[in-house]
């Protein structure tokens, strides 16, 4: 039986209250290294990367790709 490998970061719950491609460039890096990242935005405007450089386009689905909230 194979034994799962285990994420450096399992069990870390990390907030991101980052707003432009650095921050979630880095809250992305923990996701991938098994951190929980929690996405927050600000009330009323929304994610700031999405609203400058285009809704809905590839690139800020790219950064924040593991983020929740």
């Amino acid at each position: 039986m194979k034994k799962s490998k285990k994420n450096a970061l399992e069990g870390v719950r990390v907030l991101g209250i980052t707003r432009i491609i650095y921050g979630p460039w880095a809250a992305t890096l923990l996701a991938q290294l098994g951190a929980e990242v929690i996405h927050v935005e600000l009330p009323g405007s929304g994610d700031t990367l999405v609203r400058l450089v285009s809704p809905g386009g590839v690139f800020p689905r790219n950064i924040n790709r593991h983020e929740n909230g």
